[in-house]
């Protein structure tokens, strides 16, 4: 643990010092730099957007302003960016700021001191002019990469419509700007940065792209060189040209490129910029040649453009899911609210109140048998009701005691007994209509779940890699394997995945495929999660989690020999997600196994499906209680495990208490629900927990006591150093010792590791 402690320490220790030089040499280039033959003001934007790092920045701007011979000339830079560092030092904000409020800031500064330097010295309207425009593209440059790398970090990409494309455009242009004052051995960098994106852009926007950065390009280099506007001038028609030519490959963009620019100066007529143009030309499509393709497809990941049709189909397709589910839901809750209705408008009708009128509607003496003496018949009525429904029927010598002066004796026994016999039938086909309604509004509940479980699915793709899925495609091809479906997308975590869809019978080299793959992702892939279903195979990759699970497992029989009523899997349906499954059928032997079983492997097809575990449970209740078997029900653990993020969330139905074993302490981990295929809705309950390196789970069904795993484990200090393994070990020797191999119960113990 000390050694990872200072192994981190040591790089963040280097990341801090990479910064700071970085910082350092951006700031050494913009204080060289000029707009309209006036000092830059990028340095100022730089340290605003350094952070904790603004002392580098002050220092570079200082050196490069004494070597350069003009401290005077940036004293408003250095004083703007003493009093940002300042401000930041007293608000205590260490550069965490709200975009606008940093750009308030620095902006506000500098139009200051612009403000006080311009009262005591004689500037002439020009230099005040600037330096008031000066203040409004701090302001606007500053806010434009604040917002921008907000919206990197939270999407992963920067969707270039709207104001996002306006603000990208601002970066690019005072970049060539700043850049543009850097010129060594006659290559002038700044145009040469320009003619590299300008073909990158015509590369994947086509000629739309191609114009624009064109466009961008030389309108960064005229702010820094008015002088420069004829030749680069050039460059936004070259776009064009590079643009309509993209799709006849590099070599044809190049081409194309180098005749426009020869053509543009043969027509426009040589000057003393005419061949540093063609140098800054040659080494920006150098750049633009010696890149790898995957790097480019790495930058060009941050600015998406606008959202592509794969991206809006899932976005549409997961709207429509969860559309659906809400549909379905209404409907479900229709039918409640009807059925409620219907059974409150329509009361179940009274056995004695029928008999009376069939029986003593003609009858001659009903007079004196429900006027003379009324509450004593209605009574008998009464006695006789619940008679025939205690006993299935009423005798002839029930009815002669509680019906003694009547003069039909045979026909009232027969009536009762006729239509008790009627009314019984229609009370049960009721409840069987009940139940039946309740099943079917069960399933819609499980279906508009279901939806809802694979709209969120669907949602994490809203962020597709088209450009890596087709070159990943394209490695999948080379090894012989046609018909599959690759999918690459960046999930909620900001990790890149990629899902893939092949036949069966397919036998990719696993291994290669995995480097390969992670060299285009520029990411560090493990080995894929694989599963089946049907005549399909899909493999998901994604970069190595920060935890790994070890496990072991103990489980016997109650009854040597016999089955166990337990059953259990273990399903990693991707690299950075575990689930533990666990069922504990009723009793014990060859009938509970199968419900355990039975449970336990839909639950894992559901899972790998995509479901949530609550949903799964769901189904599953459903499914027991139309069962033709009568009691058929068991227990649900679910045990899901984030190795991403260390999030472990236990879904229970029934099922007997987990336990957590940190730092030599043993915590229970329990919810009272009922097992699956007794109520009509399940009752799965959720305990969550943050899980930490060494912790230990144990999952266990209900043979196993807490005291012995209390005897197993508690007591043993350094029990959470000891792998699964030998946990199993300690249990099994407890539980002999206890029981003498004489269970009541099934047992079943999986022991899960956290490393």
């Amino acid at each position: 643990m000390l050694k990872t402690e200072t192994t981190f320490k040591n790089a963040d220790r280097l990341r801090h010092y990479t910064l700071a030089g970085i910082t350092m040499i951006l700031s050494f280039i913009a204080t060289r730099g000029e707009m309209f033959g006036f000092p830059s003001p990028v340095n100022v934007v730089i340290a605003s957007l350094s952070g904790n790092l603004g002392g580098f920045c002050l220092a570079a701007s200082i050196l490069s302003y004494i070597i350069s011979g003009s401290v005077f000339d940036g004293i408003i830079n250095l004083c703007s960016i003493a009093t940002v560092m300042a401000i930041r030092l007293l608000i205590n904000r260490s550069g965490k700021e709200p975009a606008m409020a940093g750009a308030l800031f620095a902006s506000s500064a500098y139009l200051l001191y612009s403000a006080i330097v311009s009262l005591v010295t004689d500037s002439d309207v020009d230099l005040i002019l600037f330096r008031i425009l000066s203040s409004f593209m701090c302001f606007g440059l500053i806010y434009s990469v604040k917002i921008c790398f907000n919206k990197y970090v939270s999407d992963s990409m920067i969707d270039m419509s709207s104001t996002n494309g306006i603000m990208i455009a601002i970066i690019f242009v005072m970049t060539v700007a700043t850049l543009t004052s850097v010129s060594i051995l006659g290559i002038n960098f700044g145009r040469a940065l320009g003619v590299a994106v300008m073909l990158f852009a015509a590369s994947r926007y086509k000629y739309i792209g191609g114009t624009v950065f064109g466009a961008l390009a030389t309108l960064g280099v005229v702010i820094c060189s008015p002088d420069m506007i004829k030749n680069t001038l050039l460059l936004a028609t070259a776009g064009l040209i590079c643009g309509a030519f993209s799709a006849l490959g590099v070599a044809a963009v190049i081409i194309s490129l180098m005749a426009v620019v020869v053509g543009g100066i043969f027509i426009l007529g040589t000057n003393a910029d005419s061949f540093k143009l063609i140098a800054d030309v040659i080494v920006g499509a150098v750049l633009y040649l010696s890149l790898p393709d995957n790097k480019v497809l790495s930058a060009f990941r941050l600015v998406g453009g606008r959202k592509k049709s794969p991206e809006i189909s899932c976005q549409t397709a997961a709207s429509e899911m969860s559309f659906a589910s809400k549909s379905v839901c209404a409907i479900k809750d229709q039918i409640l609210t009807v059925t409620d209705a219907l059974e409150k408008k329509i009361a179940p009708p009274e056995l004695s109140k029928e008999v009376r009128a069939c029986v003593c509607g003609d009858c001659s003496r009903i007079a004196q048998c429900w006027e003379q003496n009324k509450g004593e018949t209605a009574s008998a009525f009464s006695q006789l009701s619940m008679r025939a429904r205690r006993s299935g029927a009423v005798t002839l010598d029930d009815i002669r005691r509680k019906h003694k002066d009547c003069c039909k004796k045979e026909v009232l026994m027969s009536t009762y007994n006729m239509l008790y016999t009627g009314l019984s039938y229609e009370q049960g086909r009721k409840e069987k209509m009940t139940e039946l309604r309740e099943l079917l509004c069960s399933q819609l509940g499980i279906m508009s779940s279901l939806l809802n479980d694979l709209s969120e699915n669907t949602k994490r793709l809203n962020k597709i890699d088209v450009l890596l899925s087709d070159s990943i495609a394209d490695l999948v091809y080379k090894q012989g394997i046609t018909n599959a479906k690759i999918c690459a997308y960046i999930d909620r975590n900001n990790q890149p995945i990629v899902e893939m869809y092949l036949p069966k019978a397919s036998k990719p080299d696993l291994v290669k495929l995995t480097v390969e793959m992670g060299e285009l992702a520029c990411a560090d892939f493990q080995m894929p999660a694989v599963s089946f279903a049907d005549n399909m195979k899909k493999l998901v990759f994604a970069p190595s989690p920060h935890f790994s699970l070890e496990w072991d497992t103990l489980s016997t029989s109650a009854v040597f020999g016999d089955y166990s009523g337990d059953y259990y899997e273990f399903l990693k349906p991707d690299p950075c997600k575990q689930y533990v499954v666990l069922s504990d059928g009723m009793g014990t032997g060859k009938r509970a196994r199968l419900d355990s079983m039975f449970a336990v492997n839909l639950v894992t097809r559901i899972l790998t499906l995509g479901a949530a575990p609550s949903t799964a449970a769901s189904l599953i209740n459903s499914i027991l209680r139309v069962k033709s078997w009568e009691e058929s029900f068991a227990t649900l653990d679910i045990a899901e495990i984030d190795l991403t993020t260390g999030e472990m969330s236990l879904f229970k139905c029934g099922a007997a208490p987990s336990y957590l074993l940190r730092k030599g302490k043993i915590t229970a981990l329990d919810a009272k629900s009922f097992p699956l295929g007794i109520l009509c809705e399940s009752s799965c309950e959720t305990v969550s927990v943050k899980l930490e390196k060494d912790d230990i789970i144990l999952v266990c069904s209900d043979g196993i006591s807490l005291n012995v795993i209390e005897k197993a484990v508690l007591n043993k200090k350094t029990i959470n150093k000891k792998d699964p393994q030998e946990i199993v070990r300690l249990i099994t020797e407890q539980l002999t010792l206890k029981n003498s191999n004489k269970r009541s119960d099934d047992v079943t113990v999986l022991t899960l590791k956290i490393s």
